[in-house]
């Protein structure tokens, strides 16, 4: 039983890591979306400064308006990127949590294991 016991605490403890090394993916996958969610707003106010350049270059302007487009559709698309990414460190967040559940599950099973043993031994 105590071997038993040890080997579900030991399965615990693997599963306890391998979910910390889930978050730590998913943390980095939220720093990713973060990133592209600050260079989709630098690209929005270049967007803005353009149109502005437009209004008061009229020779200019449709070139302008045009690059501004150009970079409100890169915008669009890191953004749904950094929703992408954001809906996949969830998803690992939530494997994580099911993970850690498992974990503690096993080590619950590895306690009363232990207390059956201590019982035991002391009849």
């Amino acid at each position: 039983l105590v071997n038993r016991a040890v080997s579900l605490v030991n399965r615990a403890v693997s599963l306890v890591n391998r979910a910390v090394s889930l978050v730590n993916r998913a943390v980095s996958l939220v720093n990713r979306a973060v990133s592209l969610v600050n260079r989709v707003v630098l690209l929005v106010n270049r967007a803005v400064s353009l149109v502005n350049r437009a209004v008061s270059l009229v020779n200019r302007a449709v070139s302008l308006v045009n690059r501004a487009v150009s970079l409100v559709n890169r915008a669009v698309s890191l953004v749904n990127r950094a929703v992408s990414l954001v809906h996949h460190a969830v998803s690992r967040v939530n494997r994580a949590v099911s993970l850690v559940n498992r974990a503690v599950s096993l080590v619950n099973r590895a306690v009363s294991l232990v207390s059956t043993l201590t019982h035991t031994q002391a009849e």
